[in-house]
């Protein structure tokens, strides 16, 4: 898939081992780039597992937010961008997500964002 970021903060932090480490610590800056691999590997977010360790799943009550575990509380958080088909029934057609916005990295538990 391809991969766009919200804003050039969060882009550049993404794109800095040094950062991330500096942000999230190492073993969660790790976890992070893991997620990343996995999501750029992926043709479509279909092709994302949802099944640990991924868990790629949709949040609920949140729109079209979706989110993969990074550790136990913590999530990356993003949305399909670009063309994508809505089915029948007002979902989203996971195998037309071509393209995901990286929103954020949150411990969905207590609230905290960290961007």
């Amino acid at each position: 898939m391809r991969i766009v970021f919200t804003d050039r903060k969060i882009q550049k932090m993404f794109n800095s081992d040094c950062l991330l480490n500096k942000k999230f610590g190492k073993s969660i800056a790790t976890r992070i780039k893991q997620r990343m691999s996995e999501l750029v590997a992926a043709e479509t977010l279909q092709m994302v597992s949802h099944l640990p360790p991924p868990r790629c799943h949709k949040l609920e009550g949140n729109g079209c937010l979706f989110s993969v575990d990074v550790s136990g509380n913590m999530r990356l958080i993003f949305c399909p961008y670009g063309e994508f088909s809505v089915r029948d029934d007002n979902g989203i057609d996971l195998t037309s997500v071509k393209t995901i916005c990286i929103k954020e990295v949150r411990d969905t538990h207590d609230g905290k964002v960290r961007r």
